[in-house]
């Protein structure tokens, strides 16, 4: 769903594992501050993912963290 023009099938294995992992944490651990997430989501990235992944990846979950923040808002 928040992929843009791509499919989960084209990116990177490890960009798709740091999607996985950043989205699992912002989804159901609300105990780690989102900015830490996205910190060391996009440091993974950058270092072992493709060429653009630090990029792709820091879109990506700012997108859900974003999605998840005005959920919450929403049921207080």
């Amino acid at each position: 769903k928040h992929l843009t023009n791509w499919t989960f099938e084209r990116l990177a294995s490890i960009d798709k594992n740091v999607l996985r992992l950043g989205a699992y944490e912002i989804i159901y651990e609300p105990d780690i501050p989102i900015e830490v997430t996205l910190n060391e989501s996009i440091d993974i990235a950058k270092k072992y993912g493709s060429e653009q992944g630090g990029k792709f990846v820091n879109g990506v979950l700012d997108k859900i963290a974003r999605e998840c923040s005005s959920t919450e808002k929403k049921h207080l």
